[in-house]
């Protein structure tokens, strides 16, 4: 017996760890609150190690993290010893209504546990308590409450503070039945109100809202801590007699400083947002919209000969997203190919002013020659300032197309040529002629057949002497540059890794990616631009290179890309790295400086 009784202590006193199921419960300090309140959620992890964090990305959805930290705490009771670990998280809630904190997973020694769902409800109340002097304030505002459904607005939160804060966050709240985009990061303004110092944070979104009738956009919530300053212990201690305020003065800032929280949510917006007119195929709102097209000026359209055809549509009011897509109208037909660019849209901000535009290229390759329509482009659209409809328009044109050097004459050319050579009968007409006179008629067609077919061999022949000429190895060695590739830029290539790219293009279309993306990652050129904006980017930054190597690189390409021509692929290389390096010696020797565009929304 006394025997048994020793064993049982010394298990006591060497393991004194009693087997516990491990477990991980969540608690609230609060199951209700009002709206502009926080609360404090619990996660306690008993008789077991962490192996890492509870999983609160849920938390997110509806709740702002305040705040939160960690604690570990070991028990002995009557010889057994319990350890846990517990994190403490400050929530406030997005918006009024009921919840249920979904159950929180974490790793542990004892594998993956999870907490018991919660349920918490967020009453409207009467509003936050935690900021009862008006040094604080938060409010929000828009610049139209009876917008257009689709119509984009600007919602405001503005908030001032007279007062030393640190730790701020600002909200979002999700809007039923509306888009909301950020316009841009918050903003702090510093001004002298009253001769107080006061800071001000001001954010911008656009809204827009999907769906006609009432919209409402519930208060933001912003939070944060305010520097306190508690009364110095010489204050109670001596008072503010006369005799001492000289010498206090100096014991003014040895109070002790805390931080009391602070929540403020913003005041509630209601839309009342109006239908689309009847009877529209296509709902486009916006205060304004134009559309411009590029074309090249003086130019000769040939047949073969590609040329890019520009359009940029301007919108107030509207989003970038909302603007139209020409592609559709562009029209279609065997006489003319059409290749379109990547379009290239950008949003501006300014003054409560949103502008946006978009710029659609399109290269055009005739294939006939003679007259060519270009189709006219019209998009309508609805103004909201004046309420009725408009249209932005681009007329249609027409181009002349020339043959161009390999192109075959057409049938009725070839007629047309015969006629023109063929000499006038001026031989009288004798009576057998006049009583003949279906065997005369006959005799002028075969003629004019035969004529013909001399006339499509001569120029068949011409045509294939040409073709020889062009591919002569003589004239092709003699028409060529001297190549490039002096030891020096041999040496710099050796070091220059997009050089080597270059190179290593074998076909047109590598060439032009690798032109499109060096250019705009050196000359910040558009994305997908095309040859001619690619070039005159890098024209506008460096003033004194070559155009002969320019026009002859746009020129090459361009046959090879849009006419199918075969083309002199390594003199077309040879000429680009010309230009790429030239660039690079000029940067190398500080003679250009880049030029820098202002600032869109200057402060």
């Amino acid at each position: 017996m006394v025997k048994s009784r020793l064993i049982t202590f010394l298990i006591n006193i060497f393991f004194p760890i009693a087997s516990f199921a491990a477990e991980f419960i969540a608690s609230l300090d609060h199951n209700q609150i009002n709206v502009g309140d926080s609360f404090t959620l619990q996660l306690k992890l008993s008789d077991a190690s962490p192996e890492g964090y509870p999983d609160t990305s849920e938390l997110k959805k509806d709740f702002t993290i305040l705040g939160k930290q960690q604690l570990s705490n070991t028990t002995i009771i009557n010889g057994n010893v319990s350890s846990s670990t517990s994190w403490q998280y400050r929530l406030a809630p997005k918006k009024e209504g009921k919840y249920t904190i979904s159950p929180i997973k974490i790793e542990s020694s004892e594998g993956v546990l999870t907490s018991q769902p919660i349920s918490l409800s967020v009453e409207k109340g009467s509003g936050p308590s935690t900021n009862p002097d008006k040094s604080i304030t938060f409010s929000a505002s828009v610049n139209k409450r009876t917008p257009y459904k689709n119509e984009p607005i600007i919602y405001t939160v503005r908030f001032t503070s007279q007062e030393n804060l640190v730790n701020i966050q600002l909200g979002e709240s999700p809007v039923d039945g509306a888009v909301i985009k950020t316009i841009r990061k918050p903003e702090v303004i510093e001004r002298v109100d009253n001769g107080i110092p006061t800071k001000i944070l001001e954010a911008k979104y656009i809204i827009t809202p999907l769906k006609p009738g009432s919209v409402k956009i519930p208060g933001f919530l912003i939070q944060g801590q305010k520097v306190v300053q508690d009364k110095s212990p010489f204050d109670s201690m001596f008072g503010r007699e006369e005799g001492f305020s000289s010498i206090l003065k100096g014991f003014e800032n040895l109070g002790i400083e805390r931080l009391e929280p602070f929540t403020l949510i913003s005041n509630e917006v209601v839309l009342d947002v109006k239908s689309p007119p009847q009877n529209l195929s296509v709902w486009l709102p916006a205060e304004s919209l134009e559309i411009s097209e590029s074309l090249p000026e003086n130019q000769s359209f040939k047949v073969g000969e590609a040329f890019t055809r520009s359009f940029t549509i301007v919108g107030e009011g509207i989003t970038a997203n909302q603007l139209p897509n020409l592609k559709d109208q562009q029209g279609k037909g065997a006489h003319v190919k059409i290749y379109g660019d990547k379009p290239v849209t950008e949003e501006s901000f300014k003054q409560d002013k949103l502008t946006s535009w978009r710029e659609e290229s399109y290269t055009l390759v005739p294939q006939q020659p003679g007259k060519l329509t270009l189709p006219e482009i019209s998009v309508s659209w609805w103004n909201v300032k004046e309420n009725k409809i408009a249209y932005a328009t681009i007329a249609e044109r027409t181009i002349e197309v020339m043959p161009g050097i390999h192109t075959p004459p057409s049938s009725s050319q070839i007629t047309q040529s015969v006629k023109s050579q063929k000499p006038e009968d001026k031989t009288p007409v004798s009576p057998i002629t006049q009583t003949s006179g279906g065997t005369s008629k006959n005799n002028n067609v075969l003629y004019v057949i035969i004529g013909g077919l001399t006339l499509l061999v001569a120029l068949a022949l011409l045509w294939i002497f040409k073709l020889k000429k062009e591919k002569s190895p003589r004239e092709t060695t003699k028409d060529r540059r001297e190549p490039i590739l002096t030891d020096e830029i041999s040496k710099r290539m050796a070091s220059d890794a997009n050089s080597k790219d270059l190179l290593k293009t074998n076909t047109p279309e590598k060439l032009y990616h690798f032109l499109q993306a060096y250019g705009h990652g050196h000359w910040k050129a558009p994305q997908n631009a095309s040859l001619e904006v690619l070039f005159a980017t890098a024209k506008n930054q460096y003033a004194d290179l070559s155009q002969e190597d320019i026009d002859f690189v746009v020129r090459n390409l361009q046959d090879a890309l849009y006419a199918e021509k075969d083309v002199p692929l390594d003199e077309v290389k040879n000429r680009c790295l010309s230009l790429i390096l030239s660039i690079k010696n000029r940067e190398k020797k500080g003679s250009h400086k880049p030029k820098t565009l202002p600032d869109l929304n200057p402060t």
